[in-house]
């Protein structure tokens, strides 16, 4: 896991933010790369869609404090892990604390928006079919179905 939060002119984000996206893909090497679908996001989402599949536009559903409301259920269940000796750590729970009063809350709604898209489909599609994850799911799913006939 790794963090980058940098405050980019809206001139030389596309730029900027592409070849720090493209770096840290040759570091990460992700299955999937979730981009906002508006404002900052936009541009660099059609940069780097034509190059690789990866990319994944999520359009934001209501407001930021709204998201970040829908997103705490597995934070309070501790299914979420997060790197005790990480450097960025102190700075996102601060982030995740003063929100949404705090002076910067894009963290926050990156984070928001990535445990949202988990819950949904999109992480389940993204794993593929014959995960052991997902036939659980499917064997869990099939169960309850039985159960209410």
């Amino acid at each position: 896991v790794h963090a980058f939060r940098r405050k980019l002119r809206l001139v030389r984000i596309s730029l900027t933010a592409s070849s720090k996206v493209l770096s840290l893909l040759d570091n990460w090497d992700p299955d999937r790369v979730l981009i906002e679908d508006g404002s900052t996001g936009l541009p660099l989402l059609h940069e780097l869609i034509l190059n690789d599949k990866r990319y994944q536009k999520i359009t934001p559903k209501n407001d930021k404090e709204i998201r970040s409301q829908s997103a705490c259920g597995p934070v309070e269940e501790r299914k979420v892990l997060l790197p005790s000796d990480a450097t960025w750590l102190p700075a996102f729970k601060r982030e995740l604390q003063s929100f949404p009063r705090g002076r910067n809350d894009d963290q926050v709604d990156s984070f928001s928006q990535f445990l949202n898209w988990s819950k949904g489909t999109g992480f389940f599609r993204m794993i593929g079919r014959d995960n052991p994850v997902n036939q659980d799911r499917r064997l869990n799913l099939d169960l309850q179905r039985v159960r209410r006939r």
